[in-house]
């Protein structure tokens, strides 16, 4: 076996590491996995680690190899389970003459990343070929890696922004040219576009397409669209190991873009729900936003429509579900010019949709989980955020029931522990809610349930001040309430009233039955 044959093995063995412990456990049911890892440990420290101990395998690739080849050393000796193996076979001296090798190796990473980047002489040249998405996420990986232990990558995180940038263009172009229209639109085609109501403006699609033609070869490997998402994953987590430079800000911010419209134009097959909801929500989050002053809200837009394309009851990680219930409570919708109106109220539809599987598949206990491991102050709960924040879409009833089951899980036994700011969130909540659905015509209903998971939040709110059987007893001790809790009236008016009257009829309703008994 060649040596550049050898590496390339080990390098598609890592890619899926896992599997292969798996296997040499189950081949030897009585092996340990302890075991299967010493042995493959050993295996490559005898392959891959002693050449690189000898101090030339640097000057080797830097003088031999190609830029492929390079990236899949450098991914080798700074994969986690590479590193975590050091202590089965070498010394601190040895380690710290592996690290010196790593750093060199990113070094020769680096000068053949500035000789790809560079505008080739001649088209025909090998430096014009694209990097493929395989060795373009192994390289993201490998200087994030670094990048994450001592906060330098040697100024690689720039070329990695940009090979990524140029690989995305590259799989959105192939994956453009399948569907774009071929030749001139033929008239028919555009009366039939004239014919549907426009309300006197212009079609104006994300991405314009041809009719379906039948089946089609596929144009991009099937894990291309999937490598280019854990690009975009890496790149970000990796600007919060270190301070970034504006041009390696501003490289970033275009190679997000450019994954993002890559995933806009894959289509469903290609997209693994789990990678796309955290690469989303890494883009979303509002440290690493890619949308900056440049964007005209069409980024935005494409990760809706991305979101909204998904299944989300099948992801696996809930957690990163949770972080994404967040962002999109706090998501401002782009400012729109006067020709971008309509893709703003597109814009909220998608976030409707998305918002809508998100309150069908995440419970109650999972967000307050998040509450407690990630976010540390009151302002910063999802209860407040979807009250507070920008989404102004439907709620639904039933949601809000099971927050206040979650908080006051016995009607009759009172209400459990519950912060004032929680249940505060939660009356506000079911006020807008009561406002929104009047102005849709659609109002909703208020029972004995609504009011007493109401009474419940006020007690709550005042800490015991207040006596639920009271509140429930006298509509008149609502308004009172309010005012003692100096709650905003304008806000909760329309909920007050529907609850006064509401009680003031079933009060009328219990006297006219108890004078029938008389």
């Amino acid at each position: 076996m060649t040596a550049d044959a050898l590496i390339f093995t080990w390098f598609s063995v890592f890619t899926n590491l896992e599997l292969l412990l798996r296997s040499c456990v189950e081949r030897d049911p009585g092996q340990a996995e302890d075991a299967a890892i010493r042995k493959v440990s050993e295996t490559l420290h005898r392959t891959i680690v002693e050449p690189c101990l000898s101090g030339r395998m640097a000057t080797q690739l830097a003088a031999e190899a190609s830029f492929e080849e390079v990236i899949e050393v450098v991914y080798l000796l700074s994969h986690p389970f590479t590193r975590r193996s050091y202590s089965f076979c070498l010394t601190d001296a040895q380690v710290a003459r592996l690290d010196r090798e790593t750093a060199l190796l990113m070094g020769v990473a680096h000068d053949h990343a500035s000789l790809r980047c560079r505008e080739p002489a001649s088209s025909e040249s090998v430096l014009s070929e694209k990097l493929d998405p395989e060795h373009t996420l192994a390289l993201v990986e490998a200087a994030s890696r670094l990048r994450r232990l001592d906060g330098e990558a040697g100024g690689l995180y720039y070329y990695c922004c940009l090979l990524t940038k140029e690989c995305a263009q590259y799989v959105a172009a192939e994956l453009d040219a399948v569907v774009r229209p071929k030749g001139v639109e033929k008239g028919p085609f555009l009366r039939s576009l004239q014919l549907e109501p426009q309300v006197g403006r212009v079609a104006a699609p994300l991405d314009r397409c041809d009719a379906p033609t039948g089946i089609r070869d596929a144009p991009t490997k099937p894990d291309d669209v999937w490598c280019l998402t854990r690009c975009g994953h890496a790149l970000v987590k990796a600007a919060a190991h270190g301070a970034l430079t504006r041009s390696e800000e501003a490289m970033r911010l275009k190679a997000c873009d450019a994954i993002v419209r890559t995933l806009s134009l894959s289509p469903n097959y290609d997209l693994t729900p789990r990678d796309v909801v955290r690469c989303c929500v890494a883009f979303l989050d509002s440290r690493t936003t890619p949308f900056g002053e440049e964007s005209t809200g069409e980024t935005s837009l494409r990760l809706l429509l991305i979101l909204s394309r998904l299944t989300l009851d099948t992801v696996d990680d809930r957690a990163a579900l949770c972080q994404l219930f967040t962002c999109l409570c706090r998501l401002n919708p782009p400012v729109p010019s006067e020709r971008e109106v309509e893709r703003q109220h597109e814009w909220r539809r998608l976030r409707g949709l998305v918002m809508r599987q998100l309150f069908d598949t995440l419970t109650v206990a999972e967000l307050n989980e998040l509450n407690k491991e990630q976010l540390k102050s009151d302002e910063s709960m999802w209860q407040v955020l979807l009250t507070n924040g920008t989404y102004d879409g439907v709620v639904p009833l039933d949601f809000w029931y099971e927050c206040c089951g979650f908080y006051f899980p016995a009607l009759t036994e009172g209400p459990a522990p519950c912060s004032p700011a929680t249940a505060a969130s939660l009356v506000y909540l079911r006020a807008r809610m009561q406002q929104e659905s009047i102005k849709r015509r659609m109002p909703l209903p208020l029972n004995e349930k609504s009011i007493s998971y109401v009474a419940d939040c006020l007690v709550a709110m005042s800490h015991g001040r207040l006596a639920k059987a009271d509140l429930i007893a006298s509509p008149d001790a609502w308004p009172i309430a309010v005012a003692e809790l100096d709650l905003e009236n304008a806000v909760l008016q329309p909920l007050l009233s529907d609850i006064t009257s509401y009680l003031l009829r079933q009060q009328r309703h219990t006297a006219a039955i108890k004078i029938i008994k008389f």
